[in-house]
């Protein structure tokens, strides 16, 4: 990574133009209140900023933030599974982000209590099926995030399942999604099985399928 940034308290990365990496850009792992804001991150191998911290077990949040950034271009080597944003851990942040040109994710997410708001995603998941702006998936105990204000549009739609803004996956539960405005996408929501997810007060424009939700994983 250009910076690698773990453990301490109140450590801020600012202002910086990060460009032309060969993989991810910046990482936060541990500590508290760190992050990175006001930068522009481009032409990435792989992902931009990958943020982690707290403790899942007592649901403590480590406060780490990515905050007001530019990020574009990236996956140009590693074209799946290399986001604009990575959330882990708990109590993470990502706000007022611009993200925007990519193959697959803007950003994923795992762990607990993240906030995603004021982000504006579109021209992501261009090259990849099955995929969405935002993804998480596989685990009941991601519990407590809140995708709020975000500003969803035009994403990529693949040639089989196709894709989505918001996509809860594969039993995906208690993740909040309101406020959120999502104009052409494939699907604006795929909230597979899961529970204790809530969708309301978005807006969706021009959507082939406003919501999709199944019963996957009843039997387990």
């Amino acid at each position: 990574a250009a910076i690698s940034l773990s453990g301490g308290e109140d450590n801020l990365i600012a202002a910086c133009t990060i460009r032309n990496l060969a993989n991810d850009a910046v990482r936060i792992s541990g500590g508290k209140h760190n992050g990175i804001a006001g930068c522009d991150l481009y032409r990435l191998g792989g992902g931009g900023i990958s943020l982690s911290g707290g403790d899942r077990a007592t649901l403590t949040a480590c406060g780490n933030f990515a905050h007001n950034n530019h990020i574009h271009h990236f996956g140009e080597l590693y074209r799946t599974h290399h986001d604009a944003i990575n959330l882990n851990g708990c109590g993470c942040q990502a706000t007022h982000n611009l993200i925007h040109d990519a193959p697959h994710h803007a950003l994923d997410f795992g762990g607990n209590d993240h906030l995603v708001e004021f982000n504006e995603v579109y021209r992501v998941c261009m090259e990849t099926d099955d995929a969405g702006a935002i993804y998480t998936g596989r685990n009941w105990t991601v519990q407590g995030t809140v995708i709020r204000y975000n500003f969803w549009h035009d994403i990529g739609g693949g040639p089989a399942v196709g894709n989505q803004a918001i996509y809860l996956d594969d039993c995906a539960a208690g993740t909040t999604c309101f406020g959120n405005v999502i104009c052409r996408v494939g699907r604006a929501f795929l909230i597979g099985g899961g529970r204790d997810n809530v969708i309301h007060n978005n807006i969706i424009v021009d959507c082939r399928i406003p919501l999709h939700i199944d019963n996957r994983g009843v039997g387990i």
